[in-house]
C-alpha cells in the first residue's frame, strides 16, 4: 500500500540505547517545492512529509548499527507480528516500545512491552520469540489540520483480541503489509537473493545490473540444474560453475552490488523500505549516488519507497539537500543517544556537511590527545637502532 511507513519510534531497555531513545522521521524543517520536485521528501498525506533518504552517521562504535537493528526489528514486528528472541537486545528485564506508523488513511500508535522467550528445554534448534506482556493500539484518521506533532494527536483505542503470548496484536492489522529489506554481508546470501529477485526481470535489465559492477561479464545465468551457473566473460568461453566456484570468481563488491540493484528494483515496485548498514562497504561513491538517485527519481519511485542507511563516508551526506534527514549517533559512558543535524546543530543548509565532519564540528573525530598518546607509545616500541 502506498504511504505505509513507520513515522517514529521510542524505546527503553533496548541494547545500549538510552531510556526513551527516540527517532522521528517526519520533517523538522520547512518543505519547499524544490525538495518535493527533487524527490528529497515523500508526501504520505496532505502536508505529511517523510524523507526519501535517511542517513545515520557517527564515529566507530557510536551506535549506528544498533539504531538500524532497532528500526529493522520494528519493521519485522509489523510484518510478522513477532520478535525473534536475542538475549543481547535486552539491557533490562523488559523492552518498552512505542511505534507511530501510517497505514492507509490512519496514523496508528502502538505501545507494547515484551520480555525474553520462555526456556525451550530440549528444543535448541527451534526459533524462540519474545513474550508480549501488555499491548495497546490506537489510531486517528489523518488530516493536515492535525499538524505533524503526532504525539499530540487524539488517538482512539482499537479493540483487538489478544493472540498467543509470543504474537503481537499487530499481527491482525499489519501482517505482511510493512515490507523492509536489509543487505547481507554474506556472499552466498547475496548470490541466492539476487537470482531469486531477478527471476522475472527482462534479460537486458539483468545484464545491466551485472555490467554496472563488472563490465567484463557478458552473461550470468542460473541454470537451475544441479545447482550450476553459467558465466561468460567477454572474449572467453562460457563456463558452467557450481556455487562454490562462482563465489570464488565474483568479487564481494559485484555480488553485493548486483543484489542491491535487484533489491532496489523490487522495493520501488512495492513501495517499501531498504535498510543498509555501512552503505559504503564494497561500493564506490558513484554507485552509492546511483542508488540514492533511483530512490529520489519520482518517475521510478511512484509508491513512496525509502532508504535508511548508516555510513562512515561523510562525503555521501553532501548529496542530501536536507539536514533534518541526517542523524548523528553518539555514545558516552556506554549509553547511545542521537542528535539531528537540523534540530541540534546550527548548520546552514548550503554548507558542505563533509567539510564540517572532517573539521570535527560535530566532535566525531578521534581526539588529538589520544592520537598523540598512541603515537608516543608506538615510538617507544620501535627500536632506536632501526
Amino acid at each position: 500500500m502506498k504511504g505505509m511507513k513507520i513515522l517514529a519510534i521510542r524505546v527503553s531497555g533496548y541494547k545500549k540505547l538510552k531510556d526513551n531513545f527516540e527517532i522521528n522521521f517526519l520533517n523538522k524543517a520547512k518543505v519547499m517545492d524544490i525538495h518535493k520536485d527533487s524527490g528529497e521528501v515523500l508526501e504520505l498525506g496532505n502536508k505529511l512529509y517523510f524523507p526519501t533518504v535517511t542517513a545515520i552517521t557517527g564515529k566507530n562504535s557510536s551506535g549506528k548499527s544498533t539504531v538500524l537493528s532497532l528500526i529493522e526489528m520494528c519493521h519485522d514486528l509489523l510484518f510478522e507480528g513477532r520478535i525473534v528472541y536475542d538475549k543481547l537486545m535486552f539491557n533490562k528485564n523488559t523492552i518498552d516500545l512505542v511505534i507511530y506508523f501510517k497505514m492507509e488513511e490512519y496514523i496508528y500508535k502502538y505501545e507494547g512491552s515484551f520480555k525474553g522467550a520462555n526456556n525451550l528445554i530440549g528444543e535448541i534448534n527451534r526459533t524462540s520469540f519474545c513474550i508480549f506482556i501488555k499491548e495497546e493500539l490506537s489510531k486517528v484518521k489523518y488530516s493536515s489540520r492535525l499538524g505533524k506533532n503526532i504525539e499530540k494527536y487524539n488517538y482512539k483505542e482499537v479493540e483487538i483480541s489478544p493472540s498467543i503470548d509470543d504474537t503481537s496484536i499487530l499481527y491482525n492489522i499489519t501482517a505482511r503489509k510493512f515490507f523492509a529489506y536489509s543487505i547481507s554481508n554474506s556472499k552466498e546470501d547475496n548470490l541466492e537473493q539476487y537470482f531469486l529477485l531477478i527471476e522475472k526481470l527482462p534479460d537486458y535489465l539483468k545484464k545491466g545490473f551485472v555490467n554496472i559492477f563488472d563490465d567484463n561479464i557478458e552473461k550470468l545465468v542460473e541454470l537451475r540444474k544441479n545447482d550450476l551457473y553459467l558465466i561468460k566473460f567477454y572474449n572467453e568461453k562460457e563456463l558452467e560453475l557450481n556455487r562454490h566456484q562462482l563465489l570464488s570468481v565474483l568479487s564481494d563488491g559485484t555480488l553485493k552490488g548486483i543484489n542491491l540493484l535487484a533489491i532496489t528494483s523490487s522495493i520501488l515496485k512495492l513501495g517499501s523500505t531498504l535498510i543498509i548498514d555501512e552503505i559504503e562497504n564494497s561500493f564506490h561513491k558513484n554507485l552509492v549516488e546511483l542508488i540514492l538517485m533511483l530512490f529520489k527519481d519520482k518517475k521510478l519511485n511512484k509508491k513512496n519507497s525509502n532508504i535508511i542507511f548508516s555510513t562512515h563516508y561523510v562525503e555521501i551526506l553532501d548529496i542530501l539537500r536536507r539536514n533534518d534527514s541526517i542523524w548523528l549517533m553518539d555514545k558516552k559512558e556506554g549509553v547511545i543517544d542521537s542528535k539531528n543535524l537540523y534540530l541540534d546543530f546550527d548548520v546552514r543548509q548550503d554548507i558542505s556537511k563533509s567539510s564540517l565532519f572532517n573539521h570535527n564540528y560535530f566532535e566525531n573525530l578521534i581526539p588529538l590527545d589520544r592520537l598523540n598518546t598512541l603515537k608516543k607509545g608506538l615510538k617507544n616500541e620501535v627500536p632506536n637502532n632501526v
